[in-house]
């Protein structure tokens, strides 16, 4: 960005400024700033850039390693870890939480969280990381731990780094596949969510936690 175009931006929490206005304030006027908002278009993809990476867009060392503190900043301040006890009421309270862990990941990673009859957590783990959009996991992995933990529900949760919300027929096809075994095992399946940057997906929600030939 332009150093006269930084100096025009008015002041401001940065809520109303667009990705490429945030960087270019956190750079300062730097000639490596065009070509960076060239490559890397959108903050989720500035944030899977590697120091290197960034460095060879014309920011030079320092400066990447620079942004890439202040980016691992805004990761942090968004990351609030759910504890043991945390109520858990929506996919919308769900994705609030996890969006800042995810934030940045390259691969796609499985989040389990067990609850009890009030939808307080207790336990939470990942069983498996996948690829770009894709996880699989068996049913056992995630129904063993639960039930070591007594817990009553479960919830699971993964990304897509993609940016895409949307679920594939995969992540449709291990929905019922978990939602069914919890019914075997007797421990209710609530929902499936799948955090994409700032938006999210709920299998819940979208009513598709049950086979066509059950809901009918």
């Amino acid at each position: 960005m332009p150093a006269r175009l930084l100096r025009s931006l008015p002041p401001t929490d940065g809520a109303a400024l667009s990705d490429r206005e945030l960087i270019a304030i956190a750079l300062g006027p730097c000639a490596g700033a065009e070509p960076l908002a060239k490559l890397f278009p959108t903050a989720q993809l500035l944030a899977q850039a590697g120091v290197a990476e960034l460095a060879r867009s014309g920011l030079g060392e320092a400066r990447a390693r620079r942004l890439k503190a202040a980016l691992e900043l805004g990761r942090r301040t968004l990351a609030v870890p759910l504890q043991r006890g945390d109520s858990i009421k929506s996919a919308r309270d769900v994705h609030a939480r996890l969006r800042g862990h995810f934030a940045g990941l390259e691969r796609a990673e499985l989040h389990v969280f067990g609850l009890d009859t009030r939808n307080r957590l207790v336990t939470h783990f990942v069983p498996c990381v996948g690829a770009a959009n894709l996880v699989y996991v068996e049913p056992r992995d995630v129904f063993r731990p639960l039930l070591r933990e007594s817990a009553q529900a479960a919830l699971v949760v993964h990304n897509h780094p993609s940016g895409d919300r949307e679920p594939s027929d995969a992540d449709a096809d291990l929905t019922l596949r978990l939602a069914d075994a919890g019914r075997l095992v007797g421990i209710a399946l609530l929902d499936h969510v799948i955090v994409a940057a700032d938006d999210y997906y709920s299998f819940a929600e979208s009513c598709r936690l049950l086979r066509s030939e059950q809901a009918a």
